[in-house]
């Protein structure tokens, strides 16, 4: 029977031979008992109801919601230490977080556009923000100072990154270049270049390596000392929107509003592998810190995990939020922060995303995204 079809447990199936053996009449007195077989035909159909639903795998929840900010947020970021979350959103602020119980801890105002882009430094002190304004600012967050304000792009910022050893800062711009930043000097100490806007970046974690995605359909390796192109990565058929190094920098992850994440082998410069399951654009990338997750944020309200070695579909989670724009995973790898256009980050329990496993989303799609 259906039933039987549905819940393929032991159990389940001896529970449902009991109770047929219950069901069985004579044909002598068949008419008698109709009344009771249309009973226990409707026991059977609550019982099914019910195996069903505990067969189901429960839904992840968030275990932390950060609710604060006035307009949708475009980035998020974990502290090394894990103690701390921040983001950018369109209501051109940043704000601070204590991670484990949500409470917000500071408002960072001074842009004059949304604040798309943010990393923290490697010792958690100093928030890096870039903005729509064209400018990239440092601040002192637990003292809510502004450090330092770089300025030199002639359009919009949409990627930053801070370099493992705290001197430098990459921003990746829509006049389509990355400018590298002296931290200590706030001097621009060089000025790399796309053929469209660069609407991702990456450090390897060896700081060697700065990797750049753009709406040129190219991902870009650079030599961080000096500046030049090491290799140019092609496959992407729309603009890159993500980008994250494995931990041992042997591969980059990269994902596309192509509806596409690939994973390349950094030192052949060839794509390994390209992940299945995606089948809307894909705004985050992410990897946990052990290298064995990889996680995307799509346009459609979901975010995918898989498994980093098989490329297997470990989790597909539905109805996580207005488009996840930003992806993050805590330090030890328990968490995933992410940022969606509702004004609403989140923290999830890695361990209950794999839990809920696969399931379908509800509700209709978003519009697209301008490729621009």
């Amino acid at each position: 029977s259906d039933l039987m079809r549905s819940n393929g447990s032991l159990a389940d199936l001896k529970v449902v031979a009991h109770l047929r053996r219950r069901c069985v009449v004579n044909s002598a007195d068949a008419n008698m008992t109709f009344p009771r077989w249309r009973w226990m035909a409707l026991d059977l159909s609550a019982l099914g109801a019910l195996l069903l639903m505990a067969a189901l795998p429960a839904r992840a929840e968030p275990r932390v919601v950060l609710a604060g900010h006035t307009m949708a947020l475009g980035s998020i970021a974990y502290s090394a230490d894990g103690r701390h979350v921040a983001t950018g959103s369109y209501d051109r602020t940043a704000k601070v977080w204590e991670a484990a119980t949500g409470k917000e801890l500071v408002t960072l105002a001074g842009h004059g556009g949304t604040v798309e882009a943010l990393a923290f430094s490697p010792d958690g002190t100093v928030l890096a923000t870039g903005s729509y304004d064209g400018t990239a600012k440092l601040w002192d967050w637990a003292a809510g100072k502004e450090l330092a304000t770089f300025a030199g792009h002639s359009n919009m910022i949409r990627s930053l990154a801070y370099a493992p050893d705290g001197k430098t800062i990459a921003s990746g711009s829509h006049d389509n270049t990355i400018k590298l930043w002296d931290v200590a000097s706030g001097r621009e100490r060089a000025v790399l270049r796309h053929a469209g806007a660069v609407r991702s970046l990456a450090f390897s974690h060896d700081g060697k390596v700065l990797a750049s995605g753009s709406n040129d359909l190219t991902i870009k390796l650079w030599d961080v000392a000096t500046g030049v192109e090491k290799a140019t990565l092609l496959g992407h058929d729309r603009g890159i929107r993500g980008l994250a190094f494995s931990p041992d920098d042997g591969t980059l992850i990269s994902g596309s509003m192509d509806s596409t994440v690939r994973l390349w082998d950094v030192s052949d410069r060839m794509e390994k592998m390209t992940l299945e399951g995606t089948d809307n654009e894909v705004l985050s990338v992410a990897v946990s810190p052990n290298g064995k997750l990889i996680v995307a944020g799509n346009q459609d309200d979901t975010f995918k995990v898989w498994d980093a070695e098989s490329g297997k579909l470990l989790a597909d989670v539905p109805n996580v939020g207005d488009r996840v724009r930003g992806v993050a995973f805590s330090p030890d790898g328990m968490l995933l922060a992410t940022a969606t256009m509702d004004a609403l980050a989140r923290l999830w329990g890695v361990v209950d995303l794999l839990a809920a496993g696969i399931q379908k989303p509800t509700g209709s799609l978003k519009g697209e995204e301008l490729a621009s």
